[in-house]
């Protein structure tokens, strides 16, 4: 049956409905409140409930169970409260960093869903994602600080490891005091494990406005914003559908869109494939509209092709499993593939193997002064081979004991 709902769940996240309603009917017959049930609780899985919902509630209505309809109207109204939660606080944030002199650019969220659906509150989102200079970092942290928000993971550190969790992570998650919000501060487009180069400067080269909520907000161009996205969903081996309708409805709303500029951010960031898988799947899931010449090339790319396949395959069946022990490890296999070069995947497996992050600072239960900070880069493999050694003989024992 997910094969069933997936497939629906394609139909329903399109940017057009002809066809939705006869997809429904030939559906309908035989689809107990089970499969309901389930194909509701695949939207919410995929991030693509409010999306999903309104393209169902716009078809005739006597073909979905009015309990359904009442849920899908839910899921709409969910995606239009969060909106007006975000929507107002965004704006004053935006203004307050302004007031301190602090340039930010809004960055998926409510600004990405009324440039690229049309309006707030279709994308669901659950987090307000802002850029801005790395230098500008500790301003910005004191204005939303200002603002009633703190940090949420990790708390207070010294001086040295502060500064090695912003250089491993390139972005920091505060939270506002009720919990209804929460900010990521990016200066980077991704963590400092991943080999791609993204020049912070291209990032604010070319800034274009969109209107939201009566006053103009910075966001990507199109160009830079595709390419950011593929990043984004490649980073999180693109599990979530709602990052493959991104791509689509951007590149659908910006027919003068520049490929050239799309292959140069592609090139000088050393995401190529990145940014070609997400082409790909975007084209084979939702017919997105590229130019002849992109889609020519990126056929050429047979490891690519047979890479988007299985990316189609796993997402239309549940996701991506990983051994236990590179969940331990957290390097995923996924990222090697599509990695540009073998070297970027061993810069990939090395970084993540030796950068300490927070958790390894209070695992190791080890508390060094600033000036033996380099040693945790020792310490964390050693941990990571104790906790492998560790779950292989719990492993062991639990198999002989069967």
């Amino acid at each position: 049956m997910r094969g069933d709902n997936w497939s629906l769940l394609l139909r329903a996240c399109r940017s057009d409905t002809f066809g939705l309603g006869a997809a429904v009917a030939e559906r309908s017959p035989g689809r107990s409140a089970s499969d309901w049930a389930a194909f509701l609780a695949l939207m919410d899985e995929q991030g693509v409930g409010p999306l999903a919902a309104s393209g169902l509630l716009s078809i005739d209505a006597d073909l979905i169970p009015e309990d359904v309809r009442a849920a899908l109207r839910e899921r709409v109204q969910l995606g239009a409260l969060r909106a007006g939660i975000q929507v107002p606080e965004l704006l004053a944030i935006l203004e307050a960093l302004e007031a301190h002199g602090v340039a930010a650019i809004a960055y998926k969220g409510q600004t990405l869903s009324t440039l690229a659906y049309g309006r707030t509150g279709v994308r669901d989102s659950v987090d307000l994602d802002l850029v801005v200079r790395e230098g500008d970092v500790t301003a910005a942290e004191e204005v939303l600080r200002g603002r009633g928000y703190r940090r949420n993971s990790p708390g207070v550190l010294r001086p040295r490891v502060e500064a090695a969790w912003r250089k491993a992570w390139n972005e920091t998650e505060l939270v506002s005091d009720d919990g209804w919000v929460v900010v990521d501060l990016h200066w980077r487009a991704y963590a400092a494990r991943y080999p791609f180069r993204v020049d912070p400067t291209r990032l604010w080269s070319r800034p274009a406005r969109i209107a939201l909520g009566g006053r103009e907000v910075r966001v990507f161009p199109a160009e830079t914003l595709v390419g950011l996205l593929c990043l984004h969903g490649a980073k999180d081996e693109w599990h979530k559908l709602i990052w493959l309708c991104d791509v689509d409805r951007v590149i659908r709303v910006s027919p003068s869109l520049d490929w050239e500029e799309v292959r140069g951010f592609a090139e000088e960031g050393r995401c190529r494939r990145v940014v070609g898988l997400g082409l790909l799947l975007a084209t084979r899931l939702f017919e997105t509209p590229l130019p002849a010449y992109v889609l020519a090339r990126l056929a050429e790319d047979e490891p690519l092709v047979r890479l988007a396949a299985k990316v189609e395959d796993d997402l239309a069946s549940g996701g991506i499993t990983r051994s236990w022990w590179l969940e331990t490890l957290d390097v995923w296999p996924f990222h090697l593939e599509v990695f540009d070069s073998w070297r970027d995947g061993a810069l990939y497996v090395g970084r993540t193997l030796v950068t300490p992050l927070a958790w390894d600072w209070e695992l190791l239960k080890v508390r060094l002064p600033d000036s033996l900070y380099a040693l945790y880069y020792l310490l964390r493999p050693l941990r990571l081979l104790a906790t492998l050694v560790r779950e292989s003989v719990r492993r062991g024992l639990r198999l002989e004991g069967r």
